[in-house]
């Protein structure tokens, strides 16, 4: 059995061979390993090249023009050979020389077209810890059709249970069969943060899926990473991409499925978009913070209002805290709201979000919630409000 492995590069010199030595010291070694440079101009290059010069399975692909990592992904895709694919990125590594060879193993005596397992987090200062705070499954989990994935996947995405590895969006933690990806056609969103969302979506649709409690990838967390960076001017149109492919996916295949959970794609467009707002508002100031309030709310009326209540979501999932907030937010759809009553809408949601995700600490919201309000009123009524506490000091 043939196995790609498909790593898109863009200046990663500093970790590069610590991600390449993880996979050519792989103890299976029916591998075809594909290095995409996507318009690297440090040294990436000619690490890939020395690497490839010594180990006739490396083949290294050259990007005229940058495609980000989705579009990098799909290049290495269209030109795998192997039967199964796994993702790496070029400043991760996998834990264990052993980690192919385990993961052929289980397709091939399951004949799964899905094996998903767990990952670690590797700090800057060398310490390991979970991915997610917690390693999920102490053994192996078997899905086909008498026993569906997607009750697990709802409870893991949901509900925070988690049973077993590798439900969230990554798509590092997942080995997957290569015919599966093209008879759904599936394709990374190019140019667009968090473009590995949309998998999700395909797990259900598996016939047969496996996990396992095994650690086998290694995610390095560092200050420059896509997750710590400045966000795009346009971020919330990546979430406009996004949500078009889960759509598309949700209309096209789960109509299938012998449930129809209406509310997926909507709660999957809640929980990421609410997460990443509370982590990018912290690099706004006043200004900014409230121009994505305003567009933040344009995108989840948009995706929302003609696609479901907030009585079809039920049961209310459990990692969305602020189901008063969301409850006004869906009730807002029939008014015809003021910039400053849309801005206090999406606070609401906010301020009482408290899901297991990493979040801003109370006084980190306290700051930048006064930064809007500022925005927001006049500054006369500003200066009263400052003078009358002063006052009662």
């Amino acid at each position: 059995m043939l196995v790609s492995i498909i790593i898109p590069f863009y200046e990663v010199e500093l970790y590069f061979r610590n991600c390449l030595d993880s996979v050519v010291n792989q103890s299976y070694r029916n591998l075809e390993i594909i290095l995409v440079n996507d318009c690297s101009g440090d040294n990436s290059p000619s690490i890939a090249k020395e690497y490839a010069s010594s180990d006739q399975r490396i083949k290294i692909i050259e990007h005229t023009q940058s495609l980000h990592v989705g579009g990098a992904r799909n290049t290495g895709l269209g030109v795998a050979q192997g039967d199964y694919i796994w993702f790496i990125d070029s400043d991760d590594s996998i834990t264990s020389p052993y980690a192919v060879s385990h993961l052929v193993s289980i397709v091939e005596q399951y004949g799964a077209e899905i094996v998903l397992f767990n990952a670690q987090d590797v700090l800057e200062n060398g310490a390991v810890r979970p991915n997610g705070n917690r390693y999920c499954g102490s053994k192996i989990q078997i899905y086909n059709n008498e026993q569906p994935f997607y009750p697990a996947f709802r409870d893991a995405l949901f509900h925070n249970i988690c049973l077993g590895s590798g439900s969230g969006s990554e798509v590092w933690n997942k080995f997957i069969k290569h015919s599966f990806l093209k008879d759904y056609k599936f394709q990374f969103l190019e140019h667009t943060v968090h473009q590995d969302i949309p998998l999700l979506l395909l797990l259900p649709l598996a016939k047969k899926l496996i996990q396992i409690p095994e650690v086998y990838y290694n995610y390095h967390r560092r200050d420059t990473s896509i997750m710590r960076s400045e966000p795009p001017f346009d971020y919330m149109d990546h979430f406009k991409r996004i949500a078009d492919q889960l759509w598309w996916i949700y209309d096209t295949y789960w109509a299938r499925l012998d449930y129809d959970e209406k509310y997926v794609v909507p709660v999957l467009l809640m929980i990421h978009t609410s997460y990443n707002s509370k982590r990018i508002l912290q690099m706004m100031g006043g200004l900014e913070q409230r121009v994505w309030l305003q567009s933040w709310y344009s995108f989840l009326k948009n995706q929302l209002e003609h696609r479901i209540s907030f009585d079809n979501i039920t049961p209310w999932p459990s990692v969305i805290t602020s189901q008063d907030g969301w409850h006004n937010l869906f009730e807002s759809f029939n008014k015809n709201l003021s910039k400053n009553e849309v801005i206090i809408t999406m606070m609401n949601i906010l301020m009482g979000e408290n899901s297991g995700n990493p979040s801003p600490d109370i006084s980190s919201r306290k700051s930048y919630v006064k930064e809007i309000i500022k925005t927001i009123l006049p500054y006369g009524v500003v200066r009263y409000i400052q003078i009358w506490k002063q006052r009662g000091k």
